[in-house]
C-alpha cells in the first residue's frame, strides 16, 4: 500500500492558524453551520436555528466562534442578523477530510 506524501511546506504561523481554524470546526454542530452556510448565500439566526433544533444562545456562542477565527461574517439587515461563509476554502479541506474518513 502506497502512501501518499505531502509536497507543500508550512511555516509555524500557517500551521498555527491550520490548527486553529480546525479545531473551530471541529464539533458537529459548527461543522452543520459551515455546510448550511456553504449551500445557501446568506442565511439569519433565525434560519440556522430552525434548521439545526438549538437554543438561539447556544447557535450564538457558536456564530461568534467561528465569526472570531474568520471563518464566517455577518451583515445586519433591518432587525435580522445574516451569516455567510467567509472561507470558503475551507470546504476543500472539509470535504478531503471527509473522504479520507470514508475508506
Amino acid at each position: 500500500m502506497n502512501t501518499p506524501t505531502i509536497s507543500i511546506t508550512l511555516d509555524p504561523e500557517r500551521i498555527k492558524n491550520a490548527v486553529d481554524v480546525l479545531k473551530s470546526v471541529a464539533h458537529p454542530v459548527r461543522l452543520v453551520v459551515v455546510e448550511l452556510l456553504s449551500k445557501n448565500d446568506e442565511l439569519s439566526v433565525g434560519a440556522l436555528q430552525t434548521q439545526l433544533h438549538i437554543e438561539q444562545s447556544l447557535l450564538s456562542h457558536h456564530l461568534t466562534l467561528l465569526r472570531n477565527k474568520g471563518i464566517i461574517e455577518c451583515r445586519r439587515e433591518g432587525k435580522s442578523v445574516l451569516y455567510r461563509l467567509k472561507e470558503r476554502n475551507l470546504l476543500l479541506a472539509l470535504e478531503c477530510i471527509s473522504n479520507c474518513c470514508t475508506h
